[in-house]
């Protein structure tokens, strides 16, 4: 499995709240600060998203 595949799983496992983050470590190999590093950066990521949908559109 890449490490982007075993990211996308930990990411998924943790969003469904059933496992610790040390039962994540353990099935899929990511460490828990590759975990919450790549849970920020999604969250960056979609807090930018969120700031260009809600820019008023500039008239011309």
């Amino acid at each position: 499995m890449t490490d982007k595949k075993k990211l996308d799983k930990a990411i998924k496992l943790h969003e469904s709240g059933e496992f610790t983050v040390a039962q994540i470590e353990e099935m899929t190999d990511v460490s828990k600060g590759s975990l919450y590093r790549e849970l920020n950066r999604r969250k960056q990521g979609a807090k930018k998203a969120d700031e260009n949908n809600s820019q008023p559109l500039q008239a011309k």
